[in-house]
């Protein structure tokens, strides 16, 4: 059969559907609902509008022209404009009609009675795209479509007509069966059971779910947007008032309390400078201990350079990159702020004093308080090319046996400190904890004996250069392997610096030269005794493996015990000798790094200043280096009479010279100076002199060596010098000074309290900065709380669905999260919550950024938004690898685009 379409809105009253059946017998009419009489008077009612009916056998007419004639229809969605609703009509000429080719997609008019068009849904196809579905509008400008008679709101494509698929719950669409008297019967159409009563109840519930979904939701949006408004506004006027109140007051606050911390700094600055000038303005010092007639700018440069060589073998504490500790802070507490650089480098170092403005005195209060907090004694971490510099450590590493000769105070006095960038090589392990390797009985005695020197193991080329004198000299290891200097050997090679500074150091007493050299011997006397005791060991081994050799075993035995024997001296104490001698030695070489640094300082005065300000600079630096040195008022009584112009050289015609027998001289006990106490410390010192009763001129020949039990103090001529004591005489001389070194706890009240308002205005301002970014675009426009504010209410929440063996969790402004069932933290990241986005009246909430799939992309989340009196996902799913799409009802989708959709529809 033929169904053609008919406007049925023209004949009112009637049923929209009047069919007519042609054969032999006549025109018979069906599922009409009328009498055959009235059907037939409305038929020829439809005569005047020009509308005939052609006789075709087994033909359904519903008003069209009885003759094939073109029709007009919407082109196919897969022109030049994918929107159906865009594109012209085209013309379907007759031959065109049921030729089994679907040209008219959008309603299938030119396919009736074939299934070509039979993918067509409420005015779409399965070619077209549902986001192109036609509205009602336009719908209605698209002719031939069914409507149930019982569901107007059902659509059907006149290709579902008859196709034997009931769609209308009355069967309205489906033609009943036909009774026919000819022989050949009409088709049977599909009887279709009327089931309204049911579907259009559950329509109607539907429908009504729908319409109070809205009225719920449509008002929770109202009230999210009216709360959003009030936070807008409250907002607002909370950043003026952080802004202009909150902030102003704190920035007052702040610059306020830094004035304080100025004035307190430049108060302290006076305070310690008036406090530091009367100190060493003292008569004791300027006019006894350090008088003029004893010390010009010589003396004092040969007193101070030897004050820190004491302080430096005292303790590894009083030494710091290389420099003399006492000194630097000699040096700030007088203003002169040096300039530190490499020891190394050939220009001296440079110095500013500090001035009387306020900024000077300010940073000079800096400085003061660093070396207050003990900071002005850190460790350079120098690094040369990114590489770690290797360092030698300033102390030989204590003793890991246990048995430590000096005690405790031996450990308390030498903490070894090592910065992250210190590297200890093989070398320096072995040279300077050779004992501690022998504990654990994996060193071996085969070094060279450049290795157990001074930290110069260069191998030099081993000619040698013939002095004036006839004598040689050998490569010198520690000075690149330049030969040694001849005794007496002209030094126009050096250059003006380099001769200033020699002749400073040279100037320094305290000679430790015949203790060094008799070191050196011993210690390797020491080694090839450790030798010979090894070998002998493994020949006793080696004996005790031939079975029956007793005669050879007993041999060896004879040999060790002679070899024990043979110098009276316990091989066992052999290890704390060296480890006495090598801590000497360490100490000693400490002491002579802090004298070399500072004579660099003092070169760099000499070299700036004229003799009458120098040598006041000098006095009192030399005062000052005595109180932070804090050597014993014995050692500096010792210095005292080394460096003295009176004292200095009274111990010339000594019979056995040493640093101390000007001191210990008779003629000086009555003198006037120096000052009592100094007398008595000397007098002190005379007498633990006295009782050692060695005096040693040289030191002994390689075979001539005896290596004594212990290493006694006074060993030629080396007295480890000893730190000060309160009740020396010297200390009560700086107990002013010594009152500046109490932290100023009113600078550290007033820093905390600047460091608290800091931390309050960067916490306010970063409030203030979050409140602005929400309230972009929240005036009439769309804010990160979407059109209008109406994510207001939802902020920070959370929702869940489960899917599978999976739980999914959404947190509007948070993160999307994929977890097992059952899980109840961690989980995959599918995102970070990114924006909301509103396109053809459906919003999507978007999450970005989420956890990498394996050989994939980053994950992401979206949810799509309907109407729904409460808030809540409905379904996921990831329709691409690792990316996940939700359904959520909510609220929020009850605006006016889903009324006019969804609820004005019903």
């Amino acid at each position: 059969m033929l169904i053609v379409p008919i406007n049925y809105t023209l004949i009112k009253g009637y049923p929209p559907l009047v069919t007519a059946h042609f054969d032999s017998s006549g025109i018979t009419i069906r599922e009409s609902g009328l009498p055959p009489l009235q059907s037939l008077m409305m038929l020829s009612l439809l005569l005047p509008l020009s509308i005939t009916l052609l006789l075709i056998h087994d033909v359904i007419f519903l008003g069209v022209s009885a003759s094939p004639v073109p029709i007009q229809c919407k082109s196919s969605a897969f022109g030049q404009n994918p929107n159906p609703m865009l594109q012209k009509l085209i013309t379907i000429s007759p031959s065109q009609i049921n030729d089994g080719y679907c040209d008219c997609p959008l309603d299938g008019i030119d396919e009736p009675n074939t299934s070509a068009c039979s993918g067509s849904i409420d005015g779409g196809w399965a070619g077209v795209s549902s986001k192109y579905k036609p509205t009602d509008e336009q719908a209605a400008q698209i002719s031939s479509y069914f409507v149930c008679h019982q569901q107007p709101n059902l659509k059907l494509p006149l290709s579902r007509v008859n196709d034997g698929i009931c769609d209308c719950c009355d069967g309205s669409d489906e033609v009943p069966s036909t009774t026919s008297t000819s022989s050949t019967s009409s088709p049977t159409a599909t009887k279709c059971p009327d089931n309204c009563d049911i579907v259009l109840a559950a329509e109607r519930e539907a429908r009504q779910k729908v319409i109070n979904d809205y009225n719920i939701g449509s008002q929770k949006r109202l009230d999210s947007i009216s709360q959003y408004i009030q936070w807008y506004t409250d907002s607002e006027t909370k950043v003026e008032q952080m802004k202009n109140v909150e902030l102003n007051t704190m920035e007052r606050e702040y610059h306020d309390t830094i004035k304080k911390i100025k004035d307190s700094k430049y108060t302290l600055a006076i305070n310690w400078m008036t406090t530091i000038d009367t100190t060493v303005n003292q008569q004791i010092f300027s006019k006894e201990l350090l008088s003029i007639d004893e010390y010009d700018s010589s003396n004092l440069s040969s007193f101070i350079v030897g004050l820190c060589k004491l302080s430096g073998e005292v303790s590894n504490d009083n030494v710091a990159n290389d420099r003399c500790i006492a000194f630097d802070r000699a040096s700030l507490d007088l203003g002169y702020l040096w300039e530190y650089g490499s020891s190394d480098d050939e220009e001296l170092p440079n110095y500013t004093t500090v001035g009387d403005d306020i900024p000077d005195l300010i940073e000079y209060a800096e400085k003061i308080i660093l070396r207050l907090d003990g900071k002005d004694t850190v460790k350079d971490r120098t690094k040369t090319n990114n590489k770690k510099v290797e360092k030698r450590p300033a102390d030989p590493l204590p003793d890991s046996s246990g048995d430590d000769p000096y005690g405790d105070d031996w450990h308390d006095e030498h903490d070894y400190h090592y910065d992250d960038d210190y590297v200890e090589s093989d070398d320096e392990f072995d040279e300077y904890n050779e004992e501690s390797v022998e504990d654990e009985g994996d060193a071996t005695e085969d070094k060279d004996e450049e290795e157990d020197t001074e930290g110069c193991d260069i191998i030099c080329p081993m000619d040698v250069h013939e002095c004036p004198d006839k004598s040689y000299k050998s490569r010198d290891p520690c000075n690149d392997c330049n030969f040694e200097q001849c005794e007496g050997e002209d030094d126009k090679q050096l250059s003006a610096n380099e001769r200033l500074l020699k002749s400073l150091l040279d100037d320094v007493p305290l000679d430790r030269s015949l203790f060094k050299e008799q070191s050196d011997m011993l210690l390797k006397k020491i080694s090839v005794l450790e030798e010979e005791a090894k070998a002998a060991e493994e020949a006793a081994k080696s004996a005790d493996g031939d079975n029956g050799d007793d005669e050879s075993s007993k041999e060896a035995e004879d040999i060790t015990e002679e070899e024990d024997t043979s110098n009276g001296v316990d091989p066992m104490a052999y290890r704390m000798v060296k480890t006495s001698i090598k801590k000497h030695l360490a100490n000693i070489s400490r002491g002579e790094t802090a004298a070399r640094s500072t004579a660099r300082f003092i070169a760099s005065m000499i070299d700036r200043e004229g003799d009458q300000t120098l040598q006041i600079a000098l006095r009192q630096l030399a005062i000052m280096t005595i109180y932070h040195s804090c050597v014993s008022v014995e050692d500096l009584a010792e210095l005292i009479f080394s460096t003295a112009k009176s004292l200095r050289s009274t111990a010339d015609d000594s019979p056995c010279p040493t640093s101390w027998d000007a001191m210990c001289s008779p003629s000086t006990k009555q003198s006037e100076y120096p000052p009592l106490f100094i007398v008595e410390a000397a007098q002190r010192r005379c007498e633990q002199r006295s009782i050692s009763g060695v005096c040693p001129l040289v030191a002994q020949e390689d075979d001539e060596v005896d290596i004594p039990a212990s290493i006694s103090d006074g060993y030629y001529n080396y007295y480890a010098p000893q730190t000060c004591n309160p009740d020396d005489g010297m200390t009560k001389h700086f107990t002013s000074i010594d009152s500046l070194h109490q932290k100023p706890t009113e600078i550290k009240d007033l820093n905390k309290q600047k460091d608290d308002i800091d931390r309050k205005k960067k916490s306010l301002t970063k409030k203030i900065e979050d409140l602005e970014r929400d309230l972009v675009g929240g005036e009439g426009g769309n804010s990160k709380y979407g059109v209008g504010g109406e994510l207001y209410s939802m902020h920070d929440t959370c929702f869940k669905v489960e899917s599978g063996k999976y739980e999914y969790e959404t947190c509007i402004f948070g993160k999307a999260t994929q977890r097992d069932i059952g899980q109840t933290s961690g989980g995959t990241n599918l995102g970070n919550y990114e924006k909301i986005e509103f396109e053809n009246g459906v919003r999507t909430l978007k999450w970005g950024g989420g956890t990498k799939c394996w050989n994939g992309p980053v994950r992401s989340a979206e949810v799509e938004v309907t109407c729904g009196a409460e808030t809540k996902l409905l379904t996921a799913n990831e329709p691409d690898t690792c990316r996940y799409v939700f359904t959520m009802e909510s609220p929020i989708g009850c605006d006016d685009t889903f009324k006019k959709t969804h609820v004005n529809t019903i």
